[in-house]
């Protein structure tokens, strides 16, 4: 993984622990096909036992809507890079 931000509803006041979902978005290193599916399940897994509530993982480069890039990019908040 080279990257990982938090966006949405996890960062404003009105988020609600329990009932709403965490936003993240991933970027990985170069990898092959295979290797990034395997990645990919891995991590949002990890991240879904290790939060312990829904976890909803987007690639970074998977964003196609501009609107839907705009907005995540306004707000996202990094929370690992490599």
């Amino acid at each position: 993984m080279a990257r990982l931000d938090v966006f949405g509803s996890v960062l404003r006041p009105d988020y609600r622990p329990g009932e709403s979902d965490i936003d993240l978005l991933v970027e990985f290193l170069p990898l092959d096909p295979g290797s990034l599916y395997k990645a990919y399940f891995a991590l949002l897994n990890d991240l879904r036992l290790s939060l312990a509530t829904r976890v909803d993982l987007v690639m970074a480069d998977a964003v196609r809507n501009p609107y839907v890039k705009q907005s995540i990019e306004a707000n996202k908040q990094q929370i690992y890079a490599a």
